[in-house]
């Protein structure tokens, strides 16, 4: 059986969070795949994934910023 890869971009920390929240609660038994500007909200994220018994991958992106090339 394969997975379901999920995948959070976190723009804003609550939306992220938010949006993570309801991937968890959505995808049991899944991979989610979470990008992060915020440490908090990642632990929240990787907490959330533990109780429920899913598998959670989670990238910081703590500092970049993409920009457009000129």
């Amino acid at each position: 059986m394969s997975r379901a890869v999920k995948t959070v971009a976190s723009r804003t920390g609550g939306l992220g969070l938010a949006l993570g929240v309801l991937l968890v609660l959505s995808g049991l038994g899944g991979l989610a795949v979470v990008d992060v500007h915020d440490a908090g909200n990642a632990a929240l994220l990787v907490a959330l994934h533990l109780l429920l018994g899913t598998a959670v991958v989670v990238r910081f992106t703590i500092g970049r910023h993409r920009t457009p090339h000129a």
